[in-house]
């Protein structure tokens, strides 16, 4: 009888586990993608339920790390955010411009977000890194292999939902706003809701600091006695 506890125990822990592992990149989610202009790397997070995102104010995201991109600048890496869902015919981008969509383009958006969205998930964890030159890649779906940069999959007719994280490098910071589509199949201007994405560079450790702090104080203390 306690073996078979045990072993149901153990199924529901490892059902437990995959329903998590599942849980990432649902179209509900709102998905950040980061990737390397001319690399062979992106790296998507899954930012959790819209429903998070939904009171205007600002949202500060400091989960950029430059060592995921090898041999890339803050110049070379560009960011979106990306909301969609099938249920409600909704979804947002982000942009820096005006956002306006093409018509009757929602069916050709979900054909290229559904496997995007499939393939992260199969990664396994909220933030995972793929390869651009995979089939389902943001590059190789929304921006079709270069062809139609920062217009998701040509779901847009103008705007951008991608800017450059150069600024990270001066600033420390990349701002867009988020937009709404209400009627993804029309013709239409995104409308803008209030919300900021302030994408940034993950924070040194605490303990890394410190070190700092302690290494230009022994340097301190060196020049002092010298100077004796």
């Amino acid at each position: 009888m306690k073996r078979l506890v045990s072993v149901l125990v153990a199924v529901m822990l490892v059902v437990s586990v995959t329903a998590q592992a599942m849980a990432y990149f649902e179209e509900s989610h709102l998905i950040q993608v980061v990737y390397h202009d001319g690399g062979m790397t992106e790296v998507a997070t899954d930012l959790g339920p819209m429903a998070d995102y939904l009171t205007p104010g600002e949202y500060d995201f400091q989960n950029v790390d430059l060592a995921d991109f090898p041999g890339a600048t803050w110049a070379d890496l560009r960011v979106a955010y990306i909301h969609y869902d099938d249920n409600t015919d909704d979804v947002h981008f982000s942009g820096q411009d005006v956002l306006k969509s093409g018509n009757r383009k929602w069916a050709t958006f979900t054909g290229a977000a559904n496997p995007m969205s499939s393939y992260y998930g199969s990664l396994g964890g909220p933030s995972v890194v793929a390869e651009q030159s995979n089939a389902n890649s943001y590059w190789t779906r929304m921006d079709k292999s270069g062809n139609a940069i920062g217009l998701a999959a040509e779901f847009l007719a103008s705007g951008n939902i991608e800017a450059s994280l150069a600024a990270i490098g001066t600033t420390g910071y990349v701002t867009q706003q988020l937009y709404f589509f209400d009627s993804p199949n029309s013709a239409v201007d995104g409308t803008l809701t209030g919300v900021t994405l302030v994408t940034s560079e993950v924070p040194l450790p605490a303990s890394v600091l410190l070190l700092g702090s302690g290494l230009l104080g022994l340097v301190g203390i060196a020049r002092k006695k010298r100077n004796i």
